[in-house]
């Protein structure tokens, strides 16, 4: 089986300069700004960058064939080696439907990009950094397929929302 691939759904870095980012984007390379999320206050990828994304914006500029380049804004100044560090920096590759989605995942599971080491490296990270247990029984894939699933269950064993 391989992925079927639709093409580049985005590709996403950050930056703190993004008024110079627009600028070489649609000024120099004449690539139109088409989407701008604004991200809710409270940051809503904790740890996928170094720093705090809340508030912050994503913009998105159209590079042909419908394939995107998307910039967050970070508000904060990056450390040196952020560069080194990959984190906020992704490729995103669009698949025709939630059904190809989904043997994507198998696939990637199946070939061992996702393997059991790695889901103990992130549960590991996951209770250092939130300071949560994650039990054998809490180790099922619904808990880890997508990132609102993830920060979800992360609430849930920290007790936010049930205050």
């Amino acid at each position: 089986m391989t992925i079927r691939a639709a093409g580049c759904h985005h590709m996403a870095f950050v930056t703190n300069k993004m008024d110079e980012t627009v600028d070489f984007y649609t000024n120099v390379l004449g690539l139109p700004l088409v989407v701008t999320l604004q991200l809710p206050p409270q940051d809503p990828f904790p740890g996928a960058v170094w720093g705090d994304l809340g508030g912050a914006k994503h913009y998105f500029f159209d590079i042909g064939n419908g394939d995107r380049i998307a910039f967050f804004e970070f508000h904060e100044e990056l450390p040196e080696n952020y560069a080194q560090m990959g984190a906020g920096n992704h490729l995103a590759i669009a698949v025709p439907s939630e059904t190809a989605l989904d043997e994507a995942r198998q696939h990637l599971l199946a070939n061992g990009i996702l393997d059991s080491l790695g889901v103990l490296d992130l549960v590991g990270y996951l209770e250092q950094e939130f300071g949560i247990t994650v039990a054998d029984e809490d180790l099922i894939p619904e808990h880890f397929e997508t990132l609102r699933r993830l920060t979800s269950f992360v609430e849930e064993r920290q007790g936010v929302g049930s205050r």
